[in-house]
């Protein structure tokens, strides 16, 4: 197996198969990869793994000469329709050194409930409102809302 395969396979066993890799890049000093993300249990655990490896990363940096740093973020694209997948990018002048110590981390993490991502929210609302009116016209506010009471 690969070294970031190392990584790769202890995503893939933590969130029961929910993790798939879409595309790799590497050079000496770097890895960068993106995947996606069962919804579901296997997201509840991919964000605890991602919590841990941003943790060790504040470490590596709170050091003030980091042995490695990392990057996850969401990336948005088209395949074909708008989704989106998360991408990290492990930087290190000794790469190949890191695989296999952030693999066991991934293996040791405990899963959190993390709050619930918000994907999509409805804005309720009346296009026929104006601009000036709203609630503040409506509800007392202030030493007003203790005088009607």
């Amino acid at each position: 197996m690969s070294k970031p395969g190392l990584i790769y396979a202890a995503c893939h066993e933590r969130t029961n198969g929910g993790w798939e890799l879409l595309e790799e890049t590497r050079t000496e000093n770097q890895l960068r990869f993106r995947m996606r993300i069962k919804s579901g249990p296997s997201t509840t655990t991919w964000l605890s793994i991602a919590d841990r490896l941003i943790e060790l990363g504040d470490q590596q940096l709170a050091t003030g000469k980091p042995a490695w740093t990392i990057d996850i973020s969401k990336q948005y694209f088209r395949k074909p329709a708008f989704k989106y997948g998360w991408r990290v990018i492990l930087q290190s002048a000794e790469l190949s050194k890191i695989f296999e110590p952030l693999a066991m981390e991934i293996k040791a993490v405990k899963t959190q409930i993390f709050a619930v991502e918000v994907q999509e929210v409805a804005l309720y609302g009346s296009p026929n409102r104006s601009k000036t009116a709203g609630l503040l016209g409506h509800v007392p506010i202030g030493p007003l809302a203790l005088q009607n009471r």
